[in-house]
């Protein structure tokens, strides 16, 4: 059975590093089957752990920004086409391009709507934030108070930068 230093370094490559099974076996020497088992093992579901990672609030949003900028590129290109084509006399061509512009307009609207959403669900409000930092320290203090003690300065200034963030 392999050792809890390997599954550890095994499970940081796997959620952190996004490594495959294969790619963690020839880091760590552990067989993929092993690391099959410890992957989809409850008790420690490494995959639901991964996933999360990967649906992380950032990451959602970058995605969405990136799909924003593709329509808005798309959008661009059809409103020069639109133009060729009145500039042409060619009716048919401009309203096929005005149609599909008003098509990406809408998607764009909606893309937005969900951003705004995302952003609004999940920002939270510096009362949350210090109350959830107070838990943390506190907990740490209970824990190794030696550990807290050399931290009080570091738990001002993180606050304190925090808090200029939200203003």
């Amino acid at each position: 059975m392999a050792k809890l230093k390997e599954r550890s370094i095994a499970k940081h490559y796997y959620v952190e590093v996004q490594k495959t099974a294969k790619e963690i076996s020839d880091i760590t020497g552990v067989s993929e089957q092993t690391l099959t088992k410890w992957i989809n093992d409850p008790k420690d579901n490494w995959k639901d752990q991964r996933n999360a990672k990967l649906a992380k609030t950032e990451i959602r949003t970058d995605n969405i920004r990136q799909v924003i900028n593709t329509l808005c590129d798309d959008r661009l290109n059809l409103d020069r086409i639109c133009k060729e084509c009145e500039a042409n006399s060619d009716l048919v061509g401009s309203t096929a391009a005005r149609k599909e512009m008003a098509r990406i307009d809408a998607s764009i609207a909606n893309w937005n709507k969900t951003l705004s959403t995302i952003d609004k669900d999940n920002k939270i409000t510096l009362g949350q934030y210090i109350y959830v930092q107070e838990k943390i320290f506190n907990a740490l203090n209970l824990y190794n108070e030696k550990i807290y003690l050399q931290t009080i300065d570091f738990q001002e200034q993180h606050i304190n930068e925090v808090a200029g963030q939200y203003r």
